[in-house]
């Protein structure tokens, strides 16, 4: 049995420079590919995805693609994971939450800080039953930790 210290948990992986196929390039903030015989280069700008409808359009856009493979689509999709984080900054619970500075959530991942949501809390009224008095959390999209979990369910 290996003990890990707890600080080496908790320090984030780096960023990959390479997502399968695709290239990332920090100075630029570019994807790229190089595709078929003749070595043309596709780019996405990954400052343009500022919405999850502007990241999907890209998918769909390279989808279509005679060059597109499984794998070409899946290092696009993985690229955007690691560098968008697209569930906590662009869409989650199926809402849209950009539009997003990509190049600042691109650059906070770079430098290891997660992109956390802002929580606020709220003080209820106490409930007479118990004579406690519960709080609940909710983020900035509006939606209670108690939804969140009764919808799970």
């Amino acid at each position: 049995m290996n003990l890990v210290p707890a600080s080496d948990l908790l320090r984030p992986e780096p960023i990959p420079t390479t997502f399968g196929p695709w290239r990332f390039h920090r100075s630029k903030l570019t994807l790229e590919l190089v595709v078929g015989r003749r070595r043309d280069v596709y780019e996405v700008d990954l400052e343009r995805c500022e919405t999850a409808a502007a990241c999907l359009d890209w998918i769909m856009q390279i989808a279509a693609k005679t060059w597109a493979t499984p794998d070409v689509i899946a290092g696009l999709v993985d690229a955007f994971d690691a560098l968008l984080d697209p569930q906590t900054t662009l869409c989650s619970f199926g809402q849209e939450r950009g539009p997003i500075d990509p190049a600042r959530v691109i650059r906070a991942r770079l430098a290891g800080q997660r992109t956390q949501r802002r929580l606020t809390f709220e003080v209820l009224e106490p409930e007479k039953a118990t004579g406690r008095q519960p709080v609940s959390a909710r983020s900035s999209s509006r939606s209670s930790v108690t939804d969140q979990k009764q919808s799970a369910s």
